[in-house]
């Protein structure tokens, strides 16, 4: 939940548009794209309108098979990416820095097609060399796509958040790989969102009053919604966990209280005899104590064993996110409790024997 995306998700407002199911045909879709645009970008208190393909954190993603020019791939190095449409101002609007080259411009929406890769992507096939001028082609079957390399920006998970850093190149929307049909607008604002939403629905409904009603959503209420089965996971996971916990503890305190209060004639026979309180103590609890870690170093040892099959198992295998199965602070807390548990069901009988009348203890049954 706290890892950073590589731009600030607040004051973003988004929605989606896919005119193409209220009858638009395929020319028409641009146009009306544009005269949105123009028109939210003078929305009082907008600080950056665009728009992109897939959106911000709505789920879908994009990929395809590449080849750069001049580059001979080395062995087992993949030859595809992701890639995502974008409008003017997508980079300042949604805060991802540029680190080489410049920003979309105007010109880049016709003629020569021109991209702008991630860190990742140029650091993965061009090391420390210069990417700017290089080519990247879409290796798409019905239209391959060459495009010139004109920036470089800084990573930013834009939908996936647990998967690492993917290699991603960006696409001018209106100068497209093949035809495109919806998109996401990102509005950058400041002041009242509510107010915002509520101009913004007048302008798309003074534009088409045929389109769909709009649903906004945020950055943090996408990635809230994508952690909702995680969340439930984890309190499920931890709810079971701490009753398997409490269930041991239960079972290690009754069975061996109740071994030690069997002792107490024992006791007695010591204290009668001379024993000290303290050496009785310890007795009792050094055989406790050992029968304890004896079953706590066994259990580690299937434990352990065990997080070998969960880690294979796919469905499992993404519960783990910055741990691993053999977390050795989840094995430390835990085995500390069963032990402490252990010291505490030996001590209270055994001290209570110990403070007994040796002539008690000797008649206890």
């Amino acid at each position: 939940m706290h890892i950073p995306l590589g731009y600030e998700p607040d004051h973003l407002l988004m929605f989606q548009l896919n005119p193409k199911l209220d009858g638009y045909q395929q020319a028409a879709i641009a146009p009306l794209f544009q005269t949105l645009l123009a028109k939210l970008s003078g929305v009082p208190g907008t600080r950056g309108v665009t728009l992109s393909g897939n959106g911000v954190q709505f789920g879908g993603d994009s990929n395809t098979d590449i080849s750069i020019s001049g580059l001979t791939p080395k062995p087992g190095q993949k030859m595809e990416a992701t890639y995502e449409h974008i409008d003017l101002h997508y980079f300042s609007t949604i805060g991802i820095p540029i680190l080489m080259g410049r920003d979309v411009e105007k010109q880049d929406e016709t003629g020569t097609k021109r991209c702008w890769i991630n860190q990742t992507m140029a650091k993965y096939y061009f090391g420390n060399d210069n990417p700017i001028g290089r080519h990247v082609v879409d290796m798409f079957p019905d239209e391959r796509a060459d495009m010139e390399i004109v920036g470089v920006v800084a990573d930013a998970r834009l939908h996936s958040l647990s998967e690492p850093m993917e290699r991603r190149f960006f696409v001018p929307y209106f100068n497209p790989m093949g035809q495109l049909a919806s998109a996401a607008f990102e509005i950058r604002y400041t002041g009242d969102i509510s107010t915002l939403t509520s101009t913004v629905r007048q302008v798309v409904r003074g534009t088409d009053a045929g389109l769909d009603p709009l649903v906004f959503t945020t950055v943090p209420a996408r990635v809230d919604s994508k952690f909702t089965r995680d969340r439930l996971t984890a309190k499920l996971s931890s709810f079971f966990g701490l009753v398997a916990l409490l269930l041991a503890c239960i079972g290690i305190y009754g069975v061996l209280s109740y071994t030690v209060a069997r002792r107490t004639s024992e006791i007695g026979v010591r204290m009668a005899l001379g024993a000290q309180r303290a050496t009785v103590l310890r007795m009792i609890l050094r055989d406790a104590l050992g029968v304890t870690i004896v079953g706590v170093v066994a259990g580690l040892g299937v434990a352990l064993g065990l997080t070998r099959l969960l880690e294979s198992w796919s469905l499992l295998s993404g519960l783990f996110y910055g741990i691993s199965a053999r977390d050795p602070k989840t094995i430390i807390v835990a085995s500390v409790i069963l032990v402490a548990v252990a010291t505490f069901a030996a001590f209270v009988p055994a001290w209570r024997a110990s403070r007994t009348d040796p002539i008690r203890a000797l008649r206890y049954e």
